[in-house]
C-alpha cells in the first residue's frame, strides 16, 4: 500500500489545495 503522503491523486491534491486556500482566505491570511 503506497502512502498517500508520498503519492497524492491530482483530484485529492487539487481539492485539498482549494480547501487550504479557502481557509486561509477566511482566516485573513492571503
Amino acid at each position: 500500500i503506497a502512502e498517500k503522503g508520498h503519492v497524492k491523486p491530482e483530484k485529492f491534491l487539487d481539492s485539498r489545495e482549494k480547501f487550504l486556500v479557502s481557509v486561509a482566505t477566511k482566516g485573513g491570511i492571503v
